[in-house]
């Protein structure tokens, strides 16, 4: 039996950016990881979010682009 779980953006970005509560998405994904096999589904526009995201972080905190690409 797989796990299903719904990943939004505001999670996802966590796993790549030190933001707070990054901690507790990485103690989550290795949790699952270790629990039962998981079968991951996004909303429609999870990637639209995260570059949006990513794209404020670049603009507003000096992230850098590269990183950001």
């Amino acid at each position: 039996m797989s796990l299903d779980c719904v990943l939004d953006a505001s999670v996802g970005v966590k796993l790549f950016l030190k933001e707070p509560l990054s901690d507790r998405a990485d103690a989550l994904f290795a949790h699952v990881a270790d629990v039962a096999p998981v079968q991951l589904h996004v909303p429609g526009l999870f990637y639209v979010e995260c570059a949006n995201i990513l794209w404020k972080y670049v603009q507003w905190h000096g992230y850098p682009a590269e990183n950001a690409d």
